[in-house]
């Protein structure tokens, strides 16, 4: 019997360490997701202004350096953005603005007479409680300074 009592305790402990060494194989073996890429072209958008705030147009590639960790890596494309804006005019009609709706309305004035007519687009809304609509998005620049 005692002999029959180790083989069982013998089997017991070789049977622990086969399961607890299939439970660590298999943890190991677990594949890890893995994720490499490469770009060949990044797309880099410029907004380029001068000391006073205004836009500069009329740049070309040569304008441009494009560093890569301190590497010049060339401009394979370049060209300017001939998209349009889309310029939404809230005016507040709450009252707060009392006394200085003349000022807003000049400032809006000014800023629709920087748009391009055709190409960039404005609307003109108010607000209190609710947003009305004034005058639609249109790229007829021209009928909007009569909403204001």
């Amino acid at each position: 019997m005692a002999k029959r009592g180790k083989l069982l305790t013998a089997i017991a402990v070789l049977a622990c360490g086969f399961y607890s060494g299939s439970v660590e194989s298999t943890a190991q073996e677990t594949p890890v997701a893995a994720f490499t890429s490469s770009v060949d072209l990044v797309r880099v958008t410029a907004v380029v202004r001068d000391r006073k705030g205004r836009f500069v147009g009329d740049l070309t590639k040569r304008d441009f350096e494009i560093l890569d960790g301190g590497v010049r890596r060339p401009i394979s494309d370049f060209r300017p953005d001939l998209s349009g804006v889309s310029v939404a005019l809230l005016f507040d009609a709450s009252g707060s603005m009392e006394g200085l709706l003349g000022q807003a309305r000049e400032s809006a004035g000014h800023l629709l007479s920087s748009l391009e007519t055709g190409r960039d687009e404005a609307a003109i809304f108010t607000f209190d409680t609710r947003l009305d609509e004034v005058a639609a998005f249109t790229t007829d620049l021209a009928v909007l300074p009569a909403r204001l």
